[in-house]
């Protein structure tokens, strides 16, 4: 396919932006008469053409039964300058979107956000990588039953025929709530449909804020985004270790988030084009100041003590520290059954006489009970003062109860306990028939001044 390069500056001018020149080894390339080349395939026919319901494959895209190549036309909905949509072209036209993996770390020099497109997919292979679409080259080993592998470059530029200039503008930004995500998901057709586009998330909060997007995604714990409002669902955000959004922490604050939406195994993901995907109404994080005490239960229950009220059948304990993984852990699930218990997780002594504006919070995951109400009704949080008598405290922010990623509780002020000394206890309870986990980390007192904690004291109010 032959092509004509233009020069450099006429591109810049047309797209009214400005870089380095080393930013543009391979400038992009255009038709600049006649269109050698024309679309013959939407972007819905292709996948109707390919798609397969497993969660691993790669096929040859060959040519129709008239002998045709298959061609489609569209625009370009990823930006891979920041480096965090990695070496992936996603493109849409007005029945879906699709994504092209490429093993080119520039492509915003060839196909650049905004970008209109043509490309022959005759000659690619098209496949599922974790149920999600995917098309490159012959996939690893040559087996059918891997996704495809990323084309080279090479033939990428051999298949795709830039038009005219790119425009950002002209992408279409298509707004959705996490609601919508659900319903869209749940439609194979739809769910194969919004892979690959642009899309604007209305109405979320960062499930954690502070949360380092790419380092958290290294560790194989994503960073989530939920409704503004609370409630269920959610969406993760997928961020390459390879990214400028590498460091970014997640903000405060609610607002509205922009990527290109993916699926991978059971659910959607999204990844950002940039750090601008982040709406301007969020406020950034700001970290805070050394705690006053804390116990991240990281490599043992530190200066906290358990206090058993009740155990049944085969149950030896309760709460127990968990080393592989840093946390507390209580459960009343042994041998393949739920027992009646009740058993309390309680922090120091903890004398706030030379504390100011004193607060605390911690990070907690409740699973496995027969729902989430029966979470809140079975674990509690309360406060004793001065060895009286337990005061309950409404714990603010619950996980899913349907995984085990780890929500921040909330922060909980302690102004009203000044000058006095508390205990701060986690009640956990189950019933013959009805359990779950509830697992605790990441136990922090903040504010100003200082906090003496006195660790095993024997609050009357602990036993009750």
């Amino acid at each position: 396919m032959k092509k004509s390069i233009i020069y450099m500056a006429a591109l810049l001018a047309a797209a009214g932006f400005t870089s380095c020149q080393d930013d543009f080894e391979r400038p992009p390339y255009y038709e600049t008469g006649d269109i050698k080349i024309e679309a013959n395939t939407t972007i819905e026919e292709l996948k109707n053409a390919f798609t397969q319901d497993v969660n691993f494959f790669n096929t040859p895209i060959g040519t129709k039964e008239n002998g045709e190549h298959y061609i489609i036309r569209g625009r370009v909905t990823s930006d891979t300058r920041a480096g965090n949509v990695f070496k992936k072209v996603c493109v849409e036209d007005a029945t879906g979107g699709i994504i092209f993996s490429v093993n080119d770390s520039r492509l915003y020099e060839v196909t650049p956000l905004g970008q209109e497109v043509i490309v022959d997919c005759t000659g690619m292979y098209y496949g599922n990588y974790g149920f999600g679409v995917q098309v490159g080259s012959e996939g690893e080993g040559h087996s059918a039953t891997v996704a495809p592998a990323r084309m080279p470059e090479d033939m990428w530029d051999a298949h795709v025929t830039a038009i005219g200039v790119p425009d950002p503008a002209l992408v279409t930004v298509h707004e959705v709530t996490l609601d919508d995500l659900r319903t869209i998901y749940s439609d194979p057709a739809t769910r194969l449909q919004w892979q690959g586009l642009l899309v604007k998330v209305k109405d979320v909060k960062f499930q954690n804020p502070g949360t380092q997007l790419g380092k958290q995604n290294q560790s194989n714990n994503s960073v989530y985004l939920v409704p503004a409002a609370g409630g269920q669902g959610r969406l993760a955000i997928n961020t390459s270790g390879y990214s400028t959004l590498w460091d970014i922490y997640a903000p405060n604050g609610t607002g509205d988030v922009t990527g290109v939406l993916a699926v991978y195994n059971t659910d959607w993901q999204l990844s950002l084009n940039d750090a601008n995907g982040i709406g301007d109404t969020f406020t950034p994080w700001v970290p805070a100041p050394p705690a006053l005490y804390e116990e991240s239960f990281a490599t043992n229950q530190g200066g906290f003590s358990i206090h058993n009220i009740e155990m049944t059948g085969p149950m030896t304990y309760v709460w127990k520290h968990d080393a592989s993984r840093g946390y507390m852990v209580a459960s009343g699930f042994v041998s393949g059954a739920s027992y009646a218990s009740s058993s309390w997780l309680l922090s120091p002594v903890l004398d706030l006489t030379a504390a100011e504006e004193p607060s605390f919070t911690f990070d907690h995951v409740t699973n496995k009970f027969p729902d989430l109400e029966t979470a809140k009704r079975q674990v509690s949080m309360a406060i004793s003062v001065d060895g009286g008598a337990w005061q309950t405290v409404a714990i603010k922010e619950w996980s899913t109860n349907a995984d085990w990623n780890f929500v921040n509780a909330g922060t909980y002020d302690l102004s009203a306990y000044a000058g006095k000394k508390i205990v701060i206890g986690f009640h956990y309870t189950s019933e013959d028939g009805a359990s779950g986990s509830w697992e605790i980390k990441n136990f922090a007192v903040n504010g100003k001044g200082t906090v003496t904690a006195t660790p095993g004291a024997d609050f009357p109010g602990s036993a009750k």
